[in-house]
């Protein structure tokens, strides 16, 4: 069985395994890794195509440092959580915000 680290190719090929629906077993069995290593490489295959979903972090010419938020994103952040009430939207903006984020208008 192998050890260390998991190469790109096996990430790649743990990605089309995912897409043709392969049981983590299995995988470990064609890639001979341990169930445990592949079950950790599917969690962060996972956790990073949601976050592809959620903010676009390059350009089209391939700028890197921004960070746009989606529009299954920004649904995502509008819809309320079961801990808060509903309150006017300026309220809980001014209640909730960072001290680094700043208001522009007063009136607007």
């Amino acid at each position: 069985m192998k050890k260390g680290k998991i190469t790109t190719t096996e990430s790649a090929c743990i990605k089309g395994m995912l897409n043709d629906g392969l049981a983590i077993m299995d995988m470990a069995n064609q890639l001979d890794r341990s169930a445990q290593i592949i079950e950790k490489e599917v969690k962060r295959i996972k956790r990073e195509v949601e976050e592809n979903q959620l903010f676009i972090k390059q350009t089209a010419s391939g700028n890197k440092g921004v960070s746009i938020l989606t529009p299954t994103g920004s649904m995502r952040g509008d819809s309320p959580t079961s801990s808060e009430e509903p309150t006017s939207q300026s309220t809980t903006v001014i209640k909730n915000s960072s001290p680094w984020v700043h208001k522009i208008k007063n009136n607007g």
